[in-house]
């Protein structure tokens, strides 16, 4: 057996063990969040590539008839990690009709290699020959490699946006949101772009006679496992943590959408302008003296039962009058109370990050990143320095 054949079996060996256990981890949560069917399809699709990739250059005579078959999936990756973020953005927890418009690239896909799956075995085994080849991967299919990386390379992006949405909604009713902002998803997404990108340099590289065009190709598909490794291990953290909020994320559904397209939340409130005020005062006070930010994992709802207030109230009130969301508005006064305490003696031999604690964080980089954005300056920087 040759060093090639050699790689090829080894990465299907490692990609069968990834694959049952990344297919067992998420269909054990899809029982309980519905939401996940797309990563399951993503996975089987990434995982059925690389066994025809894999049994095609081990076994190239008798797995001819597999050369192109998963070709057309390539059209829907992108698409299913789209789908993913949208159920999570809007709360979705299925397949909706709609969602169906993703299959059009795949289906036209599909038509276009028609010709090539009704052909018989010696010809199959003659284009095989050229397989790998400028004129096979690039000559012939250049317009299909391009269009495969754009439109996967867009889903990504608008799965980007997907996720900011849905964290900017977190924001509106949670006070620390690290474990639950989807930040593994983004890393996933950037994988996944880096691959597309490598795979188009890949093509022209090819088109330009590149002499080590193979060695990238098994570059990309030893990517292809590590993102489902990275799957798996994202929607497991992500399910841990979101499964708790997401029924919380509806604080601002009182809002009306004009023919313009312009939002106005609020439109439906029944707050006047007194009642505001009086809560707004009321808000400051309590703020002030029982200091709920101390408690890291505050919420909006949390702060409104204190209260006795409507939650959808809190919130136009937060919004309105401080021109922030609710994790704004609480860390600013988790960051004043922070910067108290570095100037205080008595807290001179607590780390940084004790004092991010002691105020109500609850991580080091949640601190850091929420001082430096109000102050200016790292909190090591204003301890050094003496601000005040």
């Amino acid at each position: 057996m040759d060093h090639s054949s050699l790689f090829w079996l080894s990465l299907l060996s490692i990609s069968t063990l990834g694959f049952v256990f990344t297919l067992f981890c998420l269909l054990k949560i899809y029982r309980e969040q519905k939401r996940y069917l797309p990563l399951i399809l993503l996975v089987v699709i990434l995982f059925v590539e690389v066994v025809v990739q894999c049994l095609v250059k081990v076994f190239p005579s008798d797995m001819v008839h597999l050369l192109y078959v998963t070709e057309p999936f390539t059209m829907l990756q992108g698409a299913l990690i789209f789908i993913y973020t949208k159920g999570y953005s809007q709360r979705s927890t299925k397949f909706e009709k709609v969602d169906l418009i993703f299959l059009i690239p795949f289906v036209l896909s599909i038509l276009s290699y028609l010709p090539y799956y009704v052909l018989s075995s010696d010809e199959k085994l003659l284009d095989l020959a050229t397989y790998g080849s400028f004129q096979a991967d690039v000559g012939d299919s250049l317009w299909e490699w391009n269009f495969e990386i754009v439109l996967n390379s867009a889903y990504l992006f608008a799965a980007l946006l997907q996720i900011q949405k849905y964290n900017f909604e977190l924001k509106d009713s949670l006070s620390n949101i690290q474990k639950v902002d989807l930040h593994l998803t983004r890393y996933v997404i950037y994988s996944g772009l880096l691959v597309f990108c490598i795979e188009f340099i890949f093509v022209y590289l090819t088109f330009l006679g590149f002499p080590y065009s193979k060695m990238l190709f098994k570059i990309l598909s030893i990517s292809s496992f590590l993102v489902l490794i990275a799957i798996c291990y994202d929607a497991i953290i992500s399910h841990k943590y979101s499964k708790h909020i997401i029924h919380e994320l509806d604080v601002n559904s009182d809002v009306v959408v004009e023919s313009s397209g312009q939002v106005i939340k609020y439109a439906k409130s029944t707050l006047d302008q007194e009642a505001s005020i009086l809560l707004k005062c009321k808000l400051e006070q309590y703020m002030d003296s029982s200091k709920p930010y101390l408690i890291p994992q505050l919420r909006i709802k949390d702060l409104s039962d204190s209260l006795n207030v409507p939650l959808h109230h809190l919130s136009q009130v937060i919004n309105e009058y401080f021109h922030q969301n609710f994790y704004e508005f609480i860390n600013d006064y988790r960051v004043s109370d922070a910067k108290r305490l570095l100037m205080d003696s008595k807290y001179s031999d607590y780390t940084l990050s004790a004092i991010g604690f002691e105020v109500g964080f609850n991580s080091k980089s949640a601190f850091y990143n929420a001082f430096k954005k109000n102050v200016g300056v790292t909190p090591m920087k204003f301890k050094d320095q003496g601000y005040s």
